[in-house]
């Protein structure tokens, strides 16, 4: 699904983590689906709502500092959906690192 399927998510962070998204070696973009729904950790986000954006060849999900303080260090699950018409197809589902020592104290 994704060109790296390991990153690191900062917790504490607000940021957009990209994603690619494949069906064989087709790149599933906004011109070839009619939605897409991604599914990190706990969060469904969907681009039809404008939950999720698609810039430069990639899918911009956006995490939120509350969002990523709820992940504990280990790792969290990553997962496509897709809507073709009447079609809905599932990616694989992928691992994604949290990355607790990433956080940076501000004084």
């Amino acid at each position: 699904m994704a060109v790296t399927t390991m990153f690191a998510v900062a917790r504490g962070e607000q940021y957009a983590v990209e994603i690619v998204i494949y069906n064989g070696d087709t790149a599933i973009t906004p011109l070839n689906v009619d939605d897409i729904k991604i599914n990190l950790g706990s969060y469904v986000l969907q681009y039809s709502k404008g939950e999720i954006s698609y810039e430069n060849g990639r899918w911009q999900y956006p995490i939120t500092q509350e969002m990523s303080l709820e992940w504990d260090n280990g790792i969290i699950d990553l997962q496509g959906q897709y809507k073709v018409g009447d079609n809905i197809y599932n990616t694989e589902i992928y691992k994604v690192k949290v990355d607790t020592t990433t956080i940076e104290d501000i004084w």
